[in-house]
């Protein structure tokens, strides 16, 4: 038995509406997951960057804490070698021991700039 014409109007415009219902709720879906996909994407971004920073300033620390070992190491060494070269008995035994003598009563040598002019 065929329905009446205003009977079947009235469920095809019920159908259509429940249909932009529906269409309307998923395309709201849609929008609110690609929000929420952004959001995911900015906070995975924001914590690369963070953490980058922090791995960037640790290694700035840790080469700055190798410098500061290597230049006391080299500060002691310096240290070592300053003693070495005050002490007089050791330049005595070198100057002896590369027949060297003592330099007594030049002081002509300094006393004009232009000796070398001079001859």
């Amino acid at each position: 038995m065929p329905l009446p014409r205003e009977l079947t109007r009235s469920i095809r415009s019920t159908a259509s509406v429940k249909t932009k219902t529906v269409r309307t709720s998923r395309s709201s879906i849609g929008f609110v997951n690609i929000g929420l996909l952004a959001l995911c994407a900015g906070l995975l971004l924001y914590y690369v960057v963070l953490v980058n920073g922090w791995t960037a300033a640790k290694y700035r620390i840790s080469s700055l804490q190798n410098q500061l070992s290597y230049y006391t190491d080299l500060h002691s060494s310096l240290i070592d070698q300053q003693s070495e070269l005050q002490n007089s008995e050791d330049v005595a035994a070198f100057a002896a021991a590369h027949n060297m003598v003592a330099a007594h009563d030049i002081s002509y040598v300094f006393e004009n700039g232009n000796i070398a002019l001079g001859r």
